[in-house]
């Protein structure tokens, strides 16, 4: 037998096929012959600098945007660290001196879903994070009275 390989029968060398006539072939792993054009990184990091781009150009009020579907889409994947750190990060964003009252209730809703997004329902909490991206896009996005 070959050394250490229980599987291999008895005068095979490795990863072999054996043919009808008898004629050995060794087994080639054609997985390490993939182009570049075909690599995952080179997408994911084309994919990944467009996003970085996309939030260095974005105006304050489009960064919000981004943020509520940034919360939402943590939900839907169950995502519980992202989560908080996306609603953290409105937190932050929060101009309690120019926002006033409507800061307050903003800041009181986060924190509401900060508490439970570490063990709650987070069909709540996304269902909420949605009612304001939608308030958040009448309102300041599209200039309408939410």
């Amino acid at each position: 037998m070959n050394d250490g390989d229980a599987n291999v029968p008895e005068g095979l060398s490795g990863a072999e096929i054996v043919s009808r006539e008898g004629k050995r072939h060794p087994v080639v792993n054609r997985f390490d012959r993939v182009g570049p054009k075909f690599a995952p990184i080179p997408m994911y990091d084309a994919r990944q600098q467009y996003q970085q781009q996309s939030v260095k150009t974005a105006s304050p009020e489009k960064l919000i945007d981004k943020l509520y579907g940034a919360g939402i889409q943590a939900c839907h994947q169950e995502d519980r660290d992202t989560l908080r750190e996306v609603l953290l990060e409105l937190v932050k964003a929060l101009n309690m001196e120019q926002g006033g009252e409507l800061a307050e209730r903003l800041q009181s809703i986060y924190e509401f879903c900060i508490n439970e997004s570490a063990t709650g329902d987070l069909d709540m909490i996304c269902e909420l994070l949605e009612e304001l991206r939608e308030g958040w896009r009448q309102g300041v996005i599209e200039g309408e009275p939410a």
